[in-house]
């Protein structure tokens, strides 16, 4: 027994060291001819979720006046998922909120003029992303600013900047300049605030507050919230990053 259990431990390395080399392979169409194979039962389990979710994603929330595409250094979807943020943010705080950062990169389609679904803000933001409330030294902030000059703009509310020499300038937060030496209360996406996309001064936050809130599903409440008071989606190019 003993020389067997030496042998297959002698022999076990060697075999997971082998190779499997591909002899042969073909391409296989998966289409309707394979639905007669699915049994009848977990069909009409599959049919009943599919409902169900279908009509979840096709409920219409809103209505957008125009098509809203992402871009640097400022565009009309970044402003408008920016000031829905800030928005959703002020419901979750007990002070006001001075500013919203989110990255372009998380944008991920635009919003189409016309009749606006579930299923689009997901197309939009597909991630687990969750809104995190931070609060920030003067002189942080300033440095997400400069990031956001050297990328070139993301999308913000709250505050307005100039971008000269891949700098930040003429920073104005609710319309007074940026005081390096106060503290500011800033909205963002547990992503950036775990200082991913280069905006690692989020780290230095002296205060993080997570409400696990699904930025996505915060979209969809402001967005059913001003609906509500018969307002329709719409963004204007205000010059806040010139």
């Amino acid at each position: 027994m003993k020389r067997l259990v030496l042998f297959c431990l002698l022999i076990l390395p060697v075999a997971l060291m082998a190779r499997v080399s591909l002899q042969s392979a073909t391409r296989m169409e998966v289409n309707a001819s394979y639905d007669s194979l699915i049994d009848p039962a977990m069909r009409g389990v599959m049919n009943q979720y599919q409902y169900q979710l279908s009509e979840a994603v096709n409920r219409t929330i809103g209505t957008s006046t125009r098509l809203m595409t992402a871009s640097a250094p400022e565009s009309y979807l970044s402003n408008l998922l920016s000031d829905l943020l800030l928005s959703q943010a002020n419901t979750h705080s007990e002070q006001p909120m001075d500013v919203a950062i989110i990255n372009l990169g998380g944008i991920r389609a635009p919003l189409k003029e016309g009749p606006v679904t579930v299923g689009d803000i997901y197309k939009i933001m597909p991630f687990e992303n969750e809104l995190v409330l931070l609060t920030l030294k003067g002189e942080d902030l300033k440095a997400i600013f400069d990031h956001l000059a050297v990328s070139g703009g993301e999308g913000m509310a709250g505050a307005t900047l100039e971008i000269k020499a891949g700098k930040a300038t003429r920073i104005l937060i609710g319309g007074q300049p940026l005081d390096e030496a106060r503290l500011y209360k800033v909205a963002t996406m547990d992503y950036l605030a775990a200082g991913n996309s280069g905006m690692t001064a989020f780290l230095k936050a002296v205060e993080r507050i997570d409400t696990h809130l699904k930025v996505r599903d915060c979209y969809i409440e402001q967005i059913e919230r001003l609906t509500a008071a018969g307002k329709a989606l719409d963004a204007k190019l205000d010059g806040r990053i010139r």
